[in-house]
Formats: C-alpha cells, sequence, structure tokens
C-alpha cells in the first residue's frame, strides 16, 4: 500500500479529470487526438490522429476517413465492439492502461487467497473494500 501512496493524488486527479473534460468537448477540425487500435494477440498500435470533419452527431479523422465517431462519447459509431480508443494525449492513455493493470492485480489477488476469500479478512479491511466499493458505485450512478 505504500507504493500506492507514492503516487500524486494531484497527478490522479489531473488525469481524469483531463480525460473526462476531452470526453465532453466538442472535437475541433485539426485537432490532434491520441488513438489506440486493439489487436489480437498483439500489443495495442498507437498513433496520434487528425479530425478532419465535425457534424452535429458524429466526426470523422483523416487517417480513418471512412470511419464515424461519436461527438459526446469519441467512440466508433458504426461497429458494436470497436478495437479504436481515443485519449486525449499519451499521458492519458498510460494512465488507463497502468489502472487496468492495477484493477486486474487486486482481481487475480482476492481470487488467488482461498475459495471464500472475504472470510479471512478483517472488520475493518472489509470496512476499507466497502467504503470504496460503495463509493465508486454511488459516482457511477451521477
Amino acid at each position: 500500500m505504500s507504493d500506492l501512496k507514492g503516487i500524486s493524488d494531484f497527478a490522479n486527479d489531473l488525469m481524469e479529470e483531463r480525460q473526462q473534460s476531452f470526453l465532453k468537448k466538442k472535437p475541433i477540425v485539426g485537432q490532434r487526438m491520441f488513438l489506440t487500435e486493439r489487436q489480437r494477440n498483439a500489443p495495442p498500435i498507437t498513433r496520434i490522429v487528425t479530425v478532419e470533419r465535425v457534424g452535429n452527431r458524429y466526426f470523422l479523422l483523416k487517417e480513418f476517413a471512412r470511419r464515424r465517431f461519436y461527438i459526446d462519447s469519441k467512440r466508433e459509431a458504426d461497429t458494436f465492439d470497436s478495437h479504436l480508443t481515443l485519449y486525449a494525449s499519451i499521458d492519458c492513455y498510460e494512465y488507463e492502461e497502468d489502472k487496468l493493470k492495477l484493477t486486474y492485480e487486486i482481481k487475480s489477488a482476492i481470487n488467488q487467497i482461498s475459495p471464500n476469500p472475504l472470510r479471512l479478512l478483517t472488520m475493518v479491511e472489509l470496512g476499507v473494500i466497502a467504503n470504496l466499493v460503495l463509493k465508486n458505485n454511488k459516482d457511477d450512478k451521477k
């Protein structure tokens, strides 16, 4: 836990805020964005892309002229499960990757404890976990 405390809360909040404001703002023609393209059995391809056209609901990128992206969510519009994801910057992408890795490590650690891992935890530990989970559930509903 001491390793996690070394991470600056200010820097974390800044990355979260930056990505959220990026998702809320309408793109501008010529704006540069950071794109990742997930691949099966290979690391993702990352590149910087440029906004070519912006409409009321969709926008297009120069590098992917035939694909539309929603303005409000920055997700690809024409596919159910897109392998393309847009970020405000490479820092936001790395932050999200670190967050996913940490989430996976926590889940793996809990699953390795025993068949019923929560039974082995103390009341204080359960309270800390419950506060974190309940806080995140309340934030998601907003």
